[in-house]
């Protein structure tokens, strides 16, 4: 074992490294990094070799232990966070909370409170409880916190919901320089390992598969960078095309957004849905059910010798396809309620209107709907052979390949077998996929590939749930149900932030960035807080097996003009830097 000097650019930096032999090689490995040469003391190269000498076991070391100071580790920090302090920051959400509380009195730091809960949400998720008892995880990020003030903290929130989502939309338009014309808009659910309901909590179909369990329905808006505009909360029991009026309206009211179109898959493509949006002012892009048009427009759709143009949709990563497009008027039907004498009545009322329809073929989308058809005929060929009557009542998609045969008037006694008919007849849509628009004015391909980028939200709805790990939800109450996604939102809107700006960097060009990478590699910047003799001091924590993610993290840090601390520092030092952030 050594002491190494590797010259780089301007700097000297300093390493233990060890010979061993390999293969009959003799190679070298670090077994620690020890910084920068003009960053090390006299004082503290004294110590680090002297504590060398003594791990050694040496003689020399033995005799000069009374001599050497005496050196323990006494506790490890994550600050990473600096990095979404400084986020933090630039989003004012100091000064949007202190809003909140300005004529309460409370006798604890709220701001600190709440930071801590999003911080913690973005680097290492776990219940609130976890993180109280887990609060020396991070260098000194609020020492005093208590359970209490969490959930305290928590009902303050749920009472500004509003006013969270309308500052930092606001404050998203000053940093983007942005005007919102276009919002992505999905619905999605979050399961509770529960049975119990509650007004929020309830039952419902679950697009995890989790139909044992209560949920919760949350409806989300991003626009076309990926940043999260809003989101509301419904009953586990709401059907998705029932969540629009209400974003309809926080649109109008909340954020005070005139012109848009939203952007939605066809789960929301209800025609009372179609005339709502019209009637808040606004246009729509959804997709549509091939399958459940009129006889006359499958027929245009179904023309393959319609089709012209060729693209390539890097982002949807869909491979070549051709389109087609035509203008045509919708008739909408809906229930209106009127008054008279006293009753309420539904009486049926009907509006037309002017959309434009693109339809696109694909070869690699055709490809994957025969492949997807072909797994659903195994299974059903499979249930047929096994007799497996009572697999009818499931929900299982392959079950409509299933032909009944019955044996008396009851249909209490049958046989099972292929649907060859409706087999053939799904064939025919294979590779084509429908989009409707209210906005005339959109070119085709601006149509396609907007609808293209609806994976951002899909891809927004994976995030909080499995980086974030929104779920499980340990509350009961709902209105800290709702303070709970309010903080996962703030999370979502600063690693979104961070992730956006990343990608638009030269500098990380070479990376691939992803949410779990980042909070991957602020997780490694660590500091061990030691006790040399009498006095505390924190170095930098460094692992050979962590040097990636460490590169990765100061690269971070350097884009956005974060000091790098030293090696060796004390309290003041870091909380001075920490504060300049």
């Amino acid at each position: 074992m050594f002491i190494r000097v590797i010259n780089s650019k301007n700097h000297k930096y300093i390493k233990v490294v060890e010979n061993y032999r390999e293969d009959g090689k003799v190679k070298q490995k670090v077994i620690a990094n020890l910084g920068k040469l003009e960053d090390i003391s006299e004082r503290e190269a004294e110590n680090i070799a002297s504590k060398l000498l003594l791990l050694t076991k040496s003689k020399k070391a033995v005799d000069k232990e009374k001599s050497t100071p005496s050196i323990e580790e006494l506790d490890r920090y994550n600050y990473g966070y600096v990095v979404y302090k400084r986020l933090w920051d630039r989003f004012k959400l100091d000064e949007i909370l202190d809003k909140l509380v300005e004529d309460k009195e409370i006798e604890y730091d709220f701001k600190s409170v709440v930071f801590s809960m999003v911080i913690d949400r973005l680097l290492k998720p776990k219940s609130k409880l976890a993180l109280v008892e887990n609060k020396e995880d991070y260098f000194y990020i609020n020492d005093e916190l208590q359970l209490n003030h969490i959930y305290r903290s928590l009902d303050i929130l749920s009472e500004n919901k509003l006013n969270i989502e309308e500052a930092l939309f606001n404050r998203n338009k000053t940093l983007f320089n942005i005007s919102t014309d276009i919002v992505f808009y999905d619905v999605t659910t979050f399961y509770y390992e529960s049975k119990n309901e509650n007004d929020l909590k309830k039952f419902g179909y679950s697009k995890d598969g989790k139909f044992g369990d209560v949920q919760v329905v949350m409806g989300l808006m991003i626009d076309k960078n990926g940043l999260p505009i809003g989101y509301e909360l419904f009953s586990g029991n709401t059907f998705d095309s029932k969540t629009m009026v209400k974003v309809l309206d926080n649109l109008k009211k909340k954020f005070n957004i005139d012109k848009v179109i939203i952007v939605a898959d066809r789960g929301l493509n209800s025609k009372i849905n179609l005339k709502l949006i019209k009637d808040a002012g606004y246009d729509y892009l959804m997709a549509v059910s091939i399958k459940s048009m009129s006889q006359k427009m499958q027929e245009v759709i179904l023309d393959k010798s319609m089709y012209h143009g060729i693209l390539a949709d890097k982002e949807s990563k869909d491979g070549l396809y051709c389109y087609n497009h035509f203008g045509y008027y919708n008739d909408v039907t809906y229930d209106e309620e009127i008054e008279e004498n006293g009753e309420v009545k539904i009486k049926k009322r009907k509006i037309t209107l002017k959309e434009m329809m693109v339809s696109t073929y694909s070869d690699k989308r055709a490809k994957k709907d025969r492949y997807d058809r072909y797994r659903a005929l195994d299974k059903a060929n499979s249930l047929i052979l096994n007799n497996q009557k009572s697999s009818l009542n499931s929900t299982r998609s392959f079950k409509k390949f299933i032909q009944k045969h019955t044996k008396d008037d009851n249909c209490k006694e049958f046989d099972m077998g292929m649907d060859w008919i409706k087999i053939k007849a799904q064939q025919q849509y294979d590779g084509l996929y429908a989009i409707t628009t209210s906005n005339l004015d959109l070119d085709p391909i601006e149509i396609i590939h907007n609808y293209h980028n609806l994976y951002k939200i899909e891809d927004s709805f994976r995030v909080l749930k499995s980086t974030f790990n929104t779920r499980p939800i340990y509350h009961y109450k709902e209105h800290r149900i709702e303070a709970h996604f309010i903080v996962c939102f703030i999370a979502f809107m600063l690693e979104r932030d961070l992730e956006i700006r990343l990608k638009k960097s030269k500098s990380f060009k070479k990376y691939t960035i992803t949410p779990n990478r980042i909070r991957d590699a602020l997780n490694s910047l660590e500091l061990s807080k030691i006790k040399v003799d009498n006095k505390i001091l924190f170095m930098k924590s460094n692992h050979s097996n962590t040097q990636d993610k460490l590169k990765f993290a100061k690269n971070i840090m350097r884009f956005l003009h974060i000091k790098q601390l030293k090696n060796l520092s004390t309290k003041e030092d870091i909380l001075c830097l920490f504060d300049k952030n």
